[in-house]
This record gives C-alpha cells, sequence and structure tokens, in this order.
C-alpha cells in the first residue's frame, strides 16, 4: 500500500526547527536533540540497508500519509494484514490528523 518511498539526499548544515510546544516544551528536549543528532552520525563501518520497506517501522501518521489517494484508514489497516476495529470511525487516509482524531501509538 506504500505508494511513495524515496531516499533523501541532506545538505550538510540543514537544520530543522521545531517549535517548542506539547512534547517538544520540556527542559530534556535540548539534551534528547543532542543524543540524537550523535547517534545519528555513521560510524566509519556502517553501511545503508536498501532492503524492502516494512510498514510496521512506521507510524500511524507516516503510513497514513504514504496511502494512496482515495484510500480509507481501514484500507490501510487492512493492507497490513491487521484488522481494523469495529465501531472505529473509518474516513479517507489522507484527512487524518491529530486534530481529527488520529491518536498517538
Amino acid at each position: 500500500m506504500i505508494e511513495r518511498q524515496q531516499s533523501v539526499n541532506s545538505d550538510i548544515d540543514t537544520k530543522i526547527y521545531l517549535p517548542r510546544e506539547g512534547d517538544l516544551a520540556g527542559e530534556w528536549v535540548d539534551l534528547l536533540a543532542a543524543r540524537s543528532i550523535k547517534l545519528a552520525d555513521a560510524a566509519p563501518d556502517a553501511r545503508q540497508y536498501d532492503g524492502p520497506s516494512n510498514p510496521r517501522w512506521y507510524g500511524a501518521a507516516e503510513l497514513l500519509l504514504t496511502a494512496p489517494a482515495g484510500a480509507s484508514i481501514g484500507d490501510v489497516v487492512r493492507d497490513m494484514g491487521l484488522a481494523f476495529p469495529r465501531g472505529t470511525p473509518d474516513g479517507l487516509a489522507a484527512d487524518a490528523t491529530p486534530r481529527n482524531g488520529l491518536q498517538r501509538c
């Protein structure tokens, strides 16, 4: 069901700015960011994985954002071989956001 997947080349000194809101407003965020960057630096003997992707590696938001146009949330769930819970509202995957009901897993 993954429709788009491509490598992204990063430029040296690329900066990403995130608002200090919600979970990112904590005092520990700077330390977490510094440690994350240090872990992301590849070791000299590191190899890049170029095998197949697995949808279970991603969160709900990433999976829903890459769903084909017109696919429902239930379509994405069933495509992964899972059962869509009864009574759960279904809608277009592209419309699912935290503001309209998508919950963090």
